[in-house]
């Protein structure tokens, strides 16, 4: 009941934007029928982020995850959050961002954007063969009509570095190979893979 009326509050705030005080009303109704409704908690956050109020909306977004920690939707809009925001991020952040990952990796193995930004949080902690792992799961799923934030033909240069740094030459020089192969690359990016290959042949 709490969540199906938190996405009554979610399209009243879609409808009128610039009435808050509807969908706010219902938020508070959800929460007073489950305090834990991840729903409420996003949908507040959502409100709180259009009035420029940065930090309650990040609560809000935490509190959604925290209550469950499997639901896409809290996951979803806490990760696009985080990312977007210019928040000197703090551990536990990051945290949130590894786990929000998770979920819609888990939910939906072929969430391109969530294994990219995965892959970037692990190589942040220096956990190499784990945020190879996700880089690699970008090149599977390939360019989508969705999201060209990322060519994924530069994603093989990534994968690649992951590689260097667990001295695993050989595969490395296959990325960029692949790199090298791919539709799209510069004459300068398949300059500095072929400059790359190099030096990993002389490494060996």
């Amino acid at each position: 009941m709490a969540a199906a009326l938190a996405y009554l509050g979610l399209l009243a705030a879609d409808e009128d934007p610039k009435q808050p005080a509807k969908a706010e009303s219902i938020y508070r109704q959800a929460l007073k029928i489950d305090p834990t409704c991840s729903e409420a908690h996003v949908g507040l956050a959502r409100l709180h982020t259009n009035a420029n109020r940065r930090a309650d909306a990040l609560r809000e977004y935490q509190l959604g995850v925290e209550a469950h920690l499997d639901n896409a939707l809290a996951c979803h809009e806490l990760g696009v959050f985080l990312f977007l925001e210019n928040f000197a991020p703090t551990a536990a952040m990051w945290q949130d961002e590894i786990r929000c990952g998770q979920t819609l990796t888990r939910h939906n193995p072929d969430d391109r954007p969530a294994h990219h930004a995965l892959a970037q949080v692990y190589e942040h902690f220096g956990r190499w063969a784990e945020a190879e792992h996700e880089y690699r799961e970008v090149v599977r799923i390939g360019q989508t009509d969705e999201d060209s934030d990322v060519w994924v033909y530069t994603v093989h240069n990534d994968v690649a570095r992951m590689l260097e740094r667990q001295r695993r030459y050989p595969e490395a020089i296959r990325e960029y190979e692949a790199l090298i192969a791919s539709e799209g690359p510069g004459e300068e990016e398949i300059a500095q893979a072929k400059a790359r290959i190099e030096a990993l042949k002389s490494a060996k």
